[in-house]
Parts: structure tokens; C-alpha cells; sequence
């Protein structure tokens, strides 16, 4: 992991028309990856147990997939849109659910309040969301991203990373170009570091925050044009408070 910050900061056009001016900004690729239950030091869970817990999620996931549909099929944006009907059967997978997954941001404001109230924190989530939709792009100077990096690095021992970070090289790419785009392809996101630690979401003892965190991850992975910061970023709010920091910073850079 040493040096990979490296390549992180680069130079990017954004296509959607709000967000469409290019500055120095740091951008983090992400795994994504979805487990359907925490990993836990010490001691596996019994073979029963850890079942358990895959069907209560499971069952959590239905529960919003068929409460999001109800409230879609009274959303009037989406009606008028034409493009979201509900599907008959539903699908099985949250993750294959395309009309939740690019519907969410099409959905008026107080859909998709309601959309975000079952969750744990999910009024603070909605808002997070809708500022995502609602403000332009912020466009950092090299200098700010490079500020956002030192709180990183300030904040990051505390939360006992399994791998050193090595900070004391940050080059600046455009990722409009092949070489930046290149680089950006061979990055990871620091928060690998932070697997199998409590401050990671999937270290967590809130079942149904977890949930919660892999029902969201394909709607706020479609809603950022494919990049899981703002997946992060929302759902930080469920979690430890060094945890979703690190994910306001992440997500700003």
C-alpha cells in the first residue's frame, strides 16, 4: 500500500451540467464490495448463527425493496417520466432492482425522504442525498486537496489501520488524459487499510445499519455515475464517527 497515494490526485472534467468545471481534485476508487454480514475479530460466529443473520438481512432488503416500490408508484416525477414502472415480479437481487437503482434520483424530495426514513440516521442520510443532487460541483485547488490529505493523515493512526500509509508523496494527474486515467485505474481506496477493524461499516454490531449500507450501494453507486464515494459518504452517517470523518473528507476530495 506505501506510495499509492501517488496517484491519486488528478485534474477532472465532470459531465453532468452542474457539475461541470475542471480543478485540482483528489479522487479515491473503491472496491465496493458487499457482504451480506460483518466481519468479526477473534472467534467465528457458529455456522447457524452467521446463517441467521444472512436471512434477517435478507429479509431487511425485501422490506425496503417493496416499501421503495410502493412509494415509487405514487411518485409523480417518475409517473410523468414514463421509465419506471414497477416490475412484476420484483426482482429477486436489490442489486439487479433497476428501477430503484436509477430511479432514486429522478424521485421527488419527499420520496426520497421517505425512501431514506427506515434506515438508522436516515434523515441526515436524505440530506446528505439531496445535497448531492442539489449543489454544484465544489472544485478544490491543488492546495485544498492537499490540505484534505494532511487531515488524513492526521486522523487516520487513531483508527489502528492493518497497513501503513505512506503520505510523503502526492502527485497531481489529469484524468482527462490516458496516462491519468491509467494511474487512476491502479489506485485503491485508503479505507482497504481499514478492513476487519470496528471502525469499518462491516465491523459494525448495527445488523441493520449493515443492511442498510448494501441496499444503498447500487442506487448511490448509479445516482454518482458509477464511483462508490457518495455510497460512502451517506451511509457514513450510520456509523463510527471517525468512520464517516474520514468519509466527509474522502468524499470532498
Amino acid at each position: 500500500m506505501a506510495g499509492f497515494f501517488g496517484r491519486l490526485f488528478s485534474k477532472r472534467s465532470a459531465k453532468d451540467g452542474s457539475r461541470s468545471a475542471s480543478k485540482a481534485k483528489a479522487l479515491f476508487t473503491s472496491k465496493g464490495e458487499v457482504q451480506l454480514e460483518p466481519k468479526a475479530k477473534g472467534q467465528p460466529a457458529s455456522v447457524d448463527a452467521r446463517a441467521a443473520q444472512i436471512q434477517a438481512t435478507k429479509t431487511q432488503i425485501r422490506y425496503w425493496q417493496i416499501r421503495w416500490h410502493d412509494l415509487f408508484d405514487a411518485d409523480q416525477s417518475l409517473i410523468a417520466a414514463g421509465e419506471f414502472e414497477r416490475p412484476a415480479p420484483l426482482p429477486e437481487r436489490e442489486d439487479l432492482d433497476f428501477r430503484l437503482i436509477f430511479g432514486l434520483r429522478q424521485a421527488e424530495l419527499a420520496t426520497r425522504e421517505a425512501c431514506f426514513a427506515p434506515f438508522p440516521n436516515g434523515e441526515e442520510m436524505a440530506a446528505r442525498f439531496d445535497q448531492f443532487l442539489t449543489s454544484p460541483l465544489e472544485l478544490l485547488s491543488e492546495q485544498e486537496a492537499r490540505a484534505g490529505v494532511a487531515e488524513i493523515a492526521q486522523m487516520l493512526p487513531a483508527m489502528d489501520p492493518h497497513e501503513e500509509v505512506n503520505f510523503a508523496k502526492i502527485t497531481v494527474i489529469d484524468c482527462d488524459t490516458q496516462e491519468g486515467m491509467d494511474a487512476l485505474r491502479k489506485t485503491d481506496n485508503l479505507t482497504y487499510t481499514l478492513e476487519n477493524t470496528p471502525v469499518h461499516p462491516y465491523g459494525s454490531q448495527n445488523s441493520t445499519a449493515v443492511a442498510a449500507r448494501v441496499f444503498l450501494t447500487e442506487p448511490l453507486y448509479a445516482s454518482a455515475g458509477n464511483y462508490y464515494h457518495l455510497r460512502d459518504w451517506v451511509t457514513g452517517a450510520m456509523f463510527d464517527p471517525r468512520w464517516d470523518a474520514l468519509q466527509g473528507i474522502l468524499y470532498r476530495l
